[in-house]
């Protein structure tokens, strides 16, 4: 029993500071390019450009304009796409959430739709739409679409039925309810659901415009692989990471901060 206990003490996790939980991806990111750039000069395989000429290419991309050009076109689309999504996505939400008949008709439906890969869906699209940005705007919705209706309702039912009783014994009314009790209750949930399905529409929409080739960064990648310009097609990739990142960290920072409110 003593050995099972020093052993169970031994896989205790050691807490990390602020400082550690900061500097630790940091570390990680720095390591992942050290590897990179060491790869690239020695063993200099065709795929794995330097660093140093992904930069060039990156800081090209930028000065003259392209990558913001596209990534406005983008971004545009993502938007939309993500505004539609979220609308239709609260509607399903509140059903599958407030409807014990509708969860049960629904929810293993949607759960095995999941399943399905999103990007085939994409020649449909451009059937119905053609090479345009309502294409693009329908992939972002079918790819973001299924996992923020399954989080948003998970969030509804996570809603404790005891505060609700007990604010409504008190005389809360509905906008007292849904501010004090429905809204802290569920906005970690409803944040975190808005994440993932901020990464599944960046993944929706950049697939589209690969297909499509037209628009946006998608029509960048198909301009730099055409010329079999490695580094350049990293350097979009790189840009489009580094957007994501970006996007991530605000929503992890905000998911903190409801959850800190809920508490």
């Amino acid at each position: 029993m003593a050995d099972t206990h020093v052993a169970t003490e031994a896989r205790q996790r050691i807490p990390l500071n602020g400082w550690m939980t900061t500097l630790s991806p940091v570390a990680t990111f720095i390591v992942v390019l050290a590897v990179w750039q060491l790869v690239a000069v020695t063993i200099e395989p065709g795929w794995l450009p330097p660093l140093t000429d992904i930069f060039d290419q990156m800081w090209s991309h930028i000065a003259d304009g392209s990558f913001v050009a596209a990534g406005v076109s983008t971004l545009r689309t993502l938007v939309i796409g993500l505004l539609i999504t979220m609308a239709i996505a609260a509607a399903l939400a509140a059903l599958l959430g407030l409807s014990d008949l509708i969860d049960e008709a629904l929810t293993t439906v949607l759960g095995g739709l999941m399943a399905v890969p999103t990007v085939a869906l994409i020649p449909i699209f451009v059937f119905i739409w053609g090479l345009s940005e309502t294409s693009v705007v329908m992939s972002v919705v079918s790819f973001a679409l299924l996992p923020l209706t399954l989080q948003w309702a998970t969030a509804l039912r996570e809603v404790p039925d005891p505060l609700i009783e007990m604010s409504r014994s008190f005389g809360a009314n509905r906008f007292q309810l849904a501010w004090t009790i429905y809204l802290p209750s569920v906005a970690p949930l409803l944040l975190t659901g808005l994440r993932v399905a901020i990464v599944q529409a960046i993944k929706g929409v950049i697939s589209a415009e690969v297909i499509i080739g037209t628009i946006g960064i998608g029509k960048l990648l198909i301009v730099e692989s055409s010329t079999f310009d490695i580094a350049g097609v990293w350097a979009v990739i790189v840009l489009i990471i580094i957007a994501s990142l970006i996007s991530y960290a605000v929503l992890m920072w905000l998911e903190t901060r409801a959850s800190r409110w809920a508490d």
